[in-house]
């Protein structure tokens, strides 16, 4: 199926050209291909291209990448290797797929994964690419999980990554449109499970419609969130925990519990000298007030999400800001200020973006300067010149 990819000839000039732009290769005087198999190479080195920024093993001789689709869809290896941190056993089973990197993961961890996949093609890749990398205690079943469901171990792991994507190939949101439709699944027959939803989701919504989940992990990696995971078994539990996770060279992780969020009390006060702003983790999990009393900082309004204090929170789960001067709203105290040149922040202002204020003031978006702009606990429009600690 992949033999004429996989020759010598072939790899040899895949891997010789991993960083060449692909669309100057296909205007060059061409190597002596013909111009189908040309084509599939072409594709074969954008592919690997793509899966360099979510797996090590991008420029490995021998494996094969699929459509460009299957790829953007796909985990990278840092974030399943964080999401699956805990987790150890005899079977796990990946009912959706896919590509492959969620399956190889489960594979260092459990004794035996099943990976089902309905799409032979893609699931012959991924036999191929374990093959490739000597992975050997996976059984792959070419199958919707639907139709596999019945015959699935149930003492076992289940993790699903659901396709976010209709029959048009755009993106869906809501959970009852993912495929397969988590609604419909008897999740508690399963020993444990995970499910990957999409960043956009309402964590109130999943919580009101999912039963049986005890922990939420929101992972973000550049303060850009890639993963929301929902966990949970037949057990029920008092009160669920969220798990965030930030990743800028290195993990850092905050954890509250969501129903203790409603009786926690909410800490205001006027901007003081240090102001913060939470990973996008973090935010994403809404547990604000709770963030507050961990550590030890105000909001400066209920609805702006900027925390202050007096003195520095070197452990603050996010970006931290020495406050230096308050600005009036005026191009030319701005500019004197900035050099013309600010990252801008903007929370719950009047602007529509920070780039809308960037525009009408004449600010470059660059640091090292940055500038604090929001509403205060008064409703009033602030603007501050700070400098970034962290």
């Amino acid at each position: 199926m992949f033999s004429e990819l996989l020759t010598v000839r072939v790899q040899a000039y895949i891997l010789e050209n991993l960083e060449s732009n692909t669309s100057k290769l296909a205007l060059a005087k061409r190597p002596d291909f013909e111009p189908r198999l040309f084509q599939e190479i072409l594709c074969q080195i954008k592919g690997r291209q793509l899966l360099k920024a979510k797996a090590s093993w991008y420029n490995k001789a021998g494996i094969i990448v699929p459509p460009q689709i299957n790829i953007e869809q796909s985990s990278s290896e840092l974030t399943a290797a964080k999401k699956f941190e805990d987790l150890k056993g005899d079977l796990a089973i990946d009912g959706t797929g896919g590509f492959g990197i969620d399956t190889f993961e489960l594979s260092r961890r459990f004794t035996k994964v099943i990976y089902v996949e309905p799409n032979l093609s893609l699931l012959q890749i991924v036999q191929h690419n374990a093959s490739v990398s000597a992975i050997e205690n996976i059984t792959f079943i070419n199958s919707t999980f639907e139709e596999a469901y019945p015959t699935l171990p149930k003492d076992s792991f289940l993790y699903l990554d659901p396709s976010r994507r209709n029959q048009q190939k755009e993106r869906v949101y809501n959970p009852e449109n993912y495929t397969p439709n988590i609604h419909n699944i008897e999740l508690k027959s399963f020993k444990n499970w995970m499910i990957k939803l999409s960043p956009m989701v309402s964590i109130n919504q999943i919580i009101e419609e999912v039963k049986g989940i005890h922990t939420i992990q929101i992972i973000d990696v550049n303060n850009d969130c890639k993963e929301i995971n929902i966990i949970g078994n037949a057990t029920q539990t008092e009160d669920i925990i969220i798990n965030t996770h930030h990743f800028n060279e290195h993990w850092y992780s905050w954890s509250g519990l969501f129903n203790a969020e409603e009786t926690t009390p909410l800490k205001l006060s006027e901007v003081q000298d240090f102001v913060f702003e939470p990973w996008v983790s973090v935010l994403k999990s809404g547990l604000y007030k709770q963030l507050l009393t961990s550590t030890e900082t105000t909001k400066v309004a209920p609805n702006t999400n900027f925390f202050t204090s007096e003195t520095d929170a070197p452990h603050f789960p996010g970006r931290r800001f020495k406050v230096l001067k308050a600005l009036k709203f005026n191009k030319k105290e701005i500019k004197e200020a900035t050099g013309g040149k600010a990252v801008v922040l903007n929370r719950n202002s009047k602007y529509a973006t920070a780039n809308e204020f960037a525009k009408q003031y004449q600010i470059t978006q660059a640091e090292p300067h940055y500038l604090l702009l929001f509403s205060d606990i008064a409703g009033k429009q602030q603007l501050l010149l700070a400098e970034k600690l962290q």
